[in-house]
């Protein structure tokens, strides 16, 4: 069960995503400003339910697709838009830009622009807490497509080998940049692979947050015991291109127009409103006061 408190902070956590995804796509639309940007719409409740889900010290390695992860870590949006636009307000001063977002003070190590980088790196931090007798956990994230690159297999069998306390997730948005899920594997389940290291998997629905955050609250539970790496896939619909400018040609038009308008933040605002968790107008001054602080 989770309290009404933490509740409304999963919100929170998933309005503030919106909020910066909105801001920003506005800003390069009108011209504003100018930087890559790939947009985490639809995967609001996959961040904000694993952020809830780990102690402020865990550790979060994740991709170039940062900004849900990086706002639910902690990342400021002064500091994470500052690093898109290369400037010195940036979390890594600018040197670092949109796929290189650095904020080890708040836990989140890493993000990569390389498809399937993170699992390696992931291993290596998780190592380190082993060898130093930390009870912290790391979770890296990345893409269905990256299931296909070998480094996440490597880094999966050692990491099960040497019971690492990692947590592998996978968040599946069904489309590995612009190819479709079926046009690369014929795995139905992600996490079916799971057993071939010889470690739990489970996938849930990505677009709810309470069913990733239970998720990965187990996988880290058994990742901090000393029991080894779990790999969780979450799995929910990507509601915009792979990057900015991108139309989504290649989908099909009628399923992602039947995803667009039931989108996961409308259903989770909606869902805290019938159960009697908020109001709408509860909910409505949280809005107004995130977009305000944005």
């Amino acid at each position: 069960q989770h309290s009404n408190d933490e509740l409304l902070a999963i919100y929170r956590t998933m309005r503030r995503i919106r909020a910066v995804d909105e801001r920003c796509r506005r800003g390069l639309k009108a011209g504003e400003f100018a930087f890559s940007m790939w947009s985490p719409e639809g995967q609001e409740a996959i961040s904000a339910g694993t952020a809830a889900a780990l102690r402020p010290d865990d550790q979060w390695i994740t991709t170039y697709r940062c900004i849900g992860d990086a706002v639910a870590k902690g990342v400021t949006t002064e500091s994470l838009v500052g690093e898109f636009l290369g400037t010195t307000i940036g979390t890594s001063g600018g040197r670092g830009g949109a796929m290189g977002v650095n904020a080890p003070d708040v836990g989140l190590m890493a993000t990569t622009g390389i498809v399937g980088a993170g699992p390696p790196i992931a291993n290596g931090f998780a190592w380190a807490d082993q060898l130093q007798g930390r009870d912290r956990v790391t979770v890296v994230s990345f893409g269905d497509g990256a299931t296909s690159i070998g480094y996440v297999h490597e880094a999966m069998n050692m990491a099960a080998l040497w019971s690492l306390p990692v947590v592998f997730f996978c968040q599946n948005n069904f489309w590995a940049e612009c190819t479709s899920y079926g046009r690369y594997t014929r795995t139905e389940r992600l996490s079916d692979r799971a057993a071939g290291y010889g470690m739990p998997g489970t996938t849930v629905d990505g677009s709810d947050p309470h069913a990733v955050h239970d998720a990965v609250a187990q996988a880290a539970e058994r990742a901090r015991s000393g029991a080894g790496p779990s790999f969780v896939e979450a799995v929910a619909y990507r509601l915009q291109g792979h990057y900015f400018g991108d139309a989504m040609a290649y989908a099909d038009q009628e399923e992602l127009a039947a995803m667009r308008a039931d989108p996961p933040f409308a259903r989770y605002r909606q869902r805290l409103v019938d159960k009697g968790i908020a109001g709408v107008a509860d909910l409505d001054a949280i809005d107004a006061t995130t977009v305000a602080e944005l």
